[in-house]
């Protein structure tokens, strides 16, 4: 009887011991995932921080870019005007540049 005591508590406590490294390999698989999904996010968020810093500095070289043409002169700068206000400024210079050239033969 001694001896069925003796195996129960023992069998007991191996079942306890399974148990608790039961518990810690699924921790350990849980602290993996972990760090590896808070791996990727890290890598994420680098990536994104990355993508954030290369757009500002393209805007800034376009700035750069604009404002140095700008202060070229606006004569250097090309406009393109489509549809009935073409044609409206067209011929406005066209009366324009009549009006300077009779101005010019008369004199």
């Amino acid at each position: 009887m001694v001896d069925f005591l003796e195996e129960s508590r023992k069998a007991d406590l191996d079942r306890r011991v399974k148990a608790l490294e039961e518990q810690r390999i699924e921790q350990m698989k849980q602290l993996e995932k972990h760090s590896i999904s808070s791996d990727l996010g890290h890598t994420v968020l680098a990536k994104v921080k990355r993508k954030k810093k290369q757009a500002k500095q393209q805007a800034n070289e376009n700035a750069e870019v604009i404002v140095s043409e700008l202060k070229g002169g606006l004569d250097q700068v090309e406009v393109f005007i489509k549809g009935k206000m073409a044609d409206k400024m067209k011929a406005a210079y066209q009366k324009e540049n009549r009006k300077l050239i009779k101005g010019r033969n008369l004199k």
